[in-house]
Order: structure tokens, then sequence, then C-alpha cells
């Protein structure tokens, strides 16, 4: 199989071309011999970054969301950095190529185990993290893409404090904001004595300080994961005519949603299962996260995850006269790739793209009309140094990110791995694309 190899990782679409003129080359010298030649491979080459720490969470879970890009361009990633003894673990990073990170703005209260999400509107980036105490906790951030620094835009606020000698743990948290303007947050609660965990919702009134309980509650109630893996997350989402929740508890993935108006403890419509899991090969991550979702600019919703280490791609149909999940689930691959952290992007317009990791080497899928069925292609591998007794590379962790939405047709990626026990990032980009680049 012949493959062209570029060095930078900023260079996907001038790689595409470059293979794509050498492959007609050959054609032009093969004649009719060229309609046997093997398919050729589209092969996007590293970069290491300037991120580091010594956090196996450096990029956090995929069903949350952890990197934006703002109108002037620039990247952002909110990251944990480890354990920090001025407590402020969740750092956010600007970058203008993937590659150089520059520190823009801590969290303080924050440790080695917080997670984070956020939603990025008008230049104002919203946050909902875990905090170092069992809290969870909410920041505005405001942007100013003249001096590329980010403030506080009002005091941040808490949405659940730390309960009396810590008898409940709280983590994982991911909000959305309604197109009334109201928050709303789910997260993970869990009896730190008992184990007992469920996953709870709660509300903050446009503009509001104060947030409240609703008493919704999204999947079962139960002890039946460890404290130290209570094996259940949720991602909060705005629908076409109210809002929705994807969530995951153990091996299965489930679905809910409410529409527009009522109060907020109206209860939601009745649960549908996505995914039910394979009880032969439960899902070991310990928040059941391994799922990834994006938003379309049409209202449509495109959802990837794994199962027995094969990906899987599910859409929402936001159509009026549809307005439903396609089950079931389209399976991208016929042979099992040891499939796992996957990354969902809207690339603009109907492109869409899937990142997930075959083993340690990440594989791109991408359909350009928004995940229809039978769609799908693989555009390209990304390839990285193996490791060795010598180099001191790792990858039991290779976490993946993108961010959700690249308007530009141009996403930038990392992936998390360890040098001599650092935990670090390769940078890759990648540009929207149909045509097929491996197999």
């Amino acid at each position: 199989m012949m493959q062209y190899r570029f060095s930078h990782p900023w260079s996907a679409f001038s790689r595409r071309v470059a293979g794509l003129a050498a492959f007609a080359l050959v054609a032009g010298v093969l004649g009719s011999l060229a309609s046997m030649a093997p398919a050729w491979a589209g092969v996007i080459s590293p970069t290491v970054s300037s991120l580091s720490g010594t956090n196996q969470r450096l990029i956090s879970y995929r069903h949350q969301e952890h990197m934006w890009i703002t109108d002037d361009g620039v990247y952002h990633l909110l990251a944990n950095r480890g354990a920090q003894t001025s407590g402020d673990s969740l750092q956010l990073y600007n970058s203008t190529d993937g590659i150089t990170w520059t520190a823009a703005l801590s969290l303080a209260g924050t440790g080695a185990k917080s997670t984070s999400d956020g939603s990025l509107s008008n230049g104002v980036l919203s946050v909902v993290y875990s905090g170092s105490s069992d809290e969870i906790l909410f920041a505005p951030l405001k942007y100013d893409p003249t001096t590329q620094v980010w403030q506080m835009k009002g005091p941040g606020q808490t949405v659940r404090p730390k309960t009396p000698g810590g008898s409940a743990g709280a983590t994982n948290p991911s909000l959305v904001q309604d197109r009334a303007g109201n928050f709303w947050v789910s997260f993970v609660e869990q009896d730190n004595v008992t184990g007992t965990s469920v996953l709870v919702l709660y509300y903050r009134v446009a503009g509001g300080n104060t947030w409240i309980n609703t008493g919704v509650t999204f999947g079962p109630q139960d002890a039946l994961s460890t404290l130290d893996s209570p094996q259940r997350s949720a991602r909060l989402v705005l629908t076409p005519n109210g809002i929705g929740v994807v969530y995951s508890v153990r091996e299965g993935i489930f679905w809910q949603q409410r529409p527009a108006g009522g109060t907020p403890q109206d209860p939601w419509q009745a649960q549908q299962t996505l995914d039910p899991g394979d009880p032969n090969n439960v899902d070991t991550d310990p928040m059941a996260s391994h799922f990834s979702l994006a938003t379309d600019d049409q209202g449509y919703m495109h959802l990837a995850f794994v199962n027995a280490g094969f990906p899987f791609y599910l859409r929402y149909n936001a159509a009026a006269n549809v307005l439903a999940w396609s089950v079931p689930a389209t399976q991208l691959t016929s042979d099992s790739i040891n499939a796992g952290y996957p990354q969902m992007s809207w690339m603009g317009g109907s492109q869409v793209a899937l990142v997930v990791n075959a083993g340690s080497m990440p594989r791109l899928y991408q359909s350009a009309s928004r995940g229809a069925k039978g769609s799908f292609v693989c555009t390209d591998r990304m390839t990285h140094p193996q490791a060795t007794t010598d180099n001191g590379l790792n990858f039991d962790h290779p976490r993946i990110e993108t961010p959700s939405k690249v308007p530009s047709g141009v996403s930038p990626m990392l992936m998390q791995y360890t040098k001599n026990g650092v935990q670090k990032a390769y940078a890759y980009s990648f540009d929207a694309s149909s045509v097929a680049g491996c197999q």
C-alpha cells in the first residue's frame, strides 16, 4: 500500500492534494492497470505539543467538552494538570496552532480528580466542574479576542455544595443552556459510605444566582458499582424543541428528553435505549464515558460510542417530521479494531467527523451528508512512534480530544500519551473530506 507522509500536522489539506496528485501520476503511467491498484492510505503524522502534566485526566473524559474554537480562530483547551500546591489543577489554555499552548486562566479549588464541561457562546465560555471537596461549581468566562485574555464574567457559583463530613461525592458534570437562557446541570452523586450512586439534575433560571435540585434523576439509583467506579455519565444537549440527555449506566446508553417550558421539576419523557451494551463485554471505564456527542447547525445530533472493540455511530434526525434517533446504530468496521476514546465533531455544513483509536492509532471517519446511512468513509489514519523499551513512550491511555464544533472545516486534534512517566499530547490536524484514504 502506498503511503504519503508529511511531518507537519497542519498540512492535512496539502497532504491530501499531494497524495492525490501522486496517485494520479501513477495512474497515468500504469494506464488501465490503475483500477487494480490498492487504495492509498491518508497518513497524518504528529508534532509533540507543549502540553504536559502528571494526570491521566490531562484531557479528561469523552462525553464532556474540553476544547473550543473562538471566532478569531484561536483554539482553547481546559485541561487537568494533576495535583497542584496552589489548588488550581484545571487550567484553560490558548493556542493559535494546536501545538504551543499558553496558560490563560486557572480555576481555584480544583484538584487532580476534578473534571469539567463547557459551552461556548458569543465569546462566553460557561464551565461546570467538580471541585476538590466534592462540590459542583459554575464559572462564566469571558474572552477578549484582541488580547486573547480570559477573565471571570462575574462571580462563580456553587451548583451543589460539599456535604457535611463529605458524606456524598459529586463528579462528572455536564451542562446545557436552553433557548430561554436557563442552565441545566447533570452529574453523578454518590453516597460515600454505601456506594449508592445516581445521575441528578440541577437548574438555574436565566441570569440567576441560585441553583436548585430538580429532584429529577436519570437511570437507576444503585450500588452495583464500586465507590471508585460509579460507571455512569450524562451529556445534556439542546434539542429542536427542548433539551435532552444521552447517558450511560455501565455498558448501556440511554436517551430522555423534555419539551421547553413547564417547571424544572416536570418529569422527562420515558427512557429510550440507544445501546443495550454487551453483558459479555462490560465497559470498564470508571465513569462509563466512552461516548461522544456533537450537534450540527441544523440540530442533528451525532453520537459515537464503542462496544466490544467496534466503533458505532448513531444519528438524531432533526427533520421536523422525524425528530428521532435512527436506531439501530451503524457499525463502522466489520472487524474489531480494539476501538476506544471516540470523539465526534461537526465540521461545518453537512460534514461530520469521528476520530477513534484502533488500539492506540487513531482513525478518522467522515461523512459529507450529516451522517446519513452508509455515508461514512475512513479518510485518514494518524500515526505516531511505537513504544519501545528505549524511548520511554507509553500508550496505555491514549485519550483523544477534538472540538465538537469546527466551523472552519479544519480541526485540531490532541492525543495523550506518556513519555518517561510524564503525561504529554501529540498534536494533529485534519481537514473535511469525503475521499476514502484508508480501509
